[in-house]
């Protein structure tokens, strides 16, 4: 089972505003405001404050921004198996760790280029104590030749430090992407690779499933049907034979009658009365036999389903098999 477990923040403009693709934007912005709005850097000119608001202004924005790119994305990927759950978190981490430490060290390499926070670093004496002859805090027409050299000196290495961070960085999350990319995605991509060949199992047998259903579901309609119709053809068919014996012995009660003239009434009403007999016989007989064939037509309906029940399991058990064996040559 993998899950993802991150912090989001809760304004979508924010999630925009520092997704992967848009922080390096948010850098530009860094940059431009830097040198738009001349965000120049105020040397304190005492030596225990110009350290610490010197790297106050180089780091604190950094981390800020830092902070607020770990919140936007998602920091770590939990997979929660029997080994390799820390390790994938790690990995991942250490991934976006990365990517985040280089997007906010924007604001470093802008503070480095420009320089003058160096310049109050490395420059501010603690021997003096009047802040006015500290260098950094010296006006420009005030200097002397040498400390105009060593604020430009001093310029010029902010600015080289500046250019290695800025180039260096991405060297080093090529470096790290590359070595997590073929050292450490083996173990993960083979667990990956065997959750998802058991995620086809699966579909593959729910698909299974759902023909079989369809085709038994169909198969036991069309039997149902058949059935049905055989049964009405045999009502009709039992009926109209019934009808055609009736009328038969009808009619040769009538012709029998009507060849003897010269009889007496007895023997006039005799001879019809056992005719009627006979007919009533023969229509009683039909009627009688008439229950025994309604049985029968019970009976059938047990006897349909029974043999519809075993035609659904035996084309169940070979649509199956069918299936099966296109799975494993599939797979092989």
């Amino acid at each position: 089972m993998t899950g993802q477990e991150h912090l989001n923040l809760d304004s979508g403009l924010m999630k925009s505003l520092f997704a992967p693709g848009n922080a390096f934007v948010v850098a530009f912005i860094f940059l431009v405001f830097q040198y738009s709005f001349k965000l120049e850097f105020q040397c304190p000119c005492n030596a225990f404050d110009s350290k610490t608001f010197s790297l106050l202004y180089a780091f604190l924005p950094a981390l800020g921004l830092f902070s607020l790119l770990t919140l936007g994305t998602k920091t770590c990927t939990f997979m929660y198996t029997q080994s390799g759950f820390s390790k994938m978190c790690a990995i991942s981490f250490l991934k976006h760790f990365f990517r985040n430490m280089i997007l906010s060290s924007m604001w470093i390499v802008t503070v480095f280029i420009d320089g003058d926070a160096w310049v109050c670093l490395q420059l501010t004496r603690e021997n003096i104590t009047n802040w006015f002859d500290q260098i950094p805090c010296k006006d420009n027409s005030s200097l002397t030749t040498w400390e105009s050299t060593a604020i430009r000196r001093q310029q010029a290495f902010s600015q080289v430090i500046g250019l290695s961070v800025l180039f260096g960085l991405p060297g080093v999350y090529l470096l790290v992407a590359l070595i997590i990319r073929f050292c450490c995605n083996g173990p993960f991509q083979s667990l990956l690779q065997g959750l998802y060949e058991e995620e086809t199992i699966k579909c593959i047998e729910k698909e299974m499933r759902k023909r079989i259903h369809n085709h038994t579901k169909k198969e036991c309609k069309n039997e149902f049907i058949k059935t049905e119709w055989e049964k009405f053809l045999n009502g009709l068919s039992n009926k109209k034979n019934g009808n055609s014996a009736t009328s038969g012995t009808s009619h040769d009660t009538t012709g029998a009658s009507s060849s003897q003239p010269g009889t007496s009434a007895k023997s006039l009403v005799q001879p019809g009365r056992l005719e009627g007999s006979q007919t009533h016989s023969d229509t009683t007989g039909a009627c009688s036999r008439q229950p025994s064939t309604s049985a029968e037509s019970l009976e059938q309906p047990d006897a349909q389903m029974k043999r519809i029940r075993k035609k659904m399991s035996q084309s169940r058990e070979g649509l199956f098999e069918k299936d099966q064996s296109d799975m494993a040559e599939s797979h092989v």
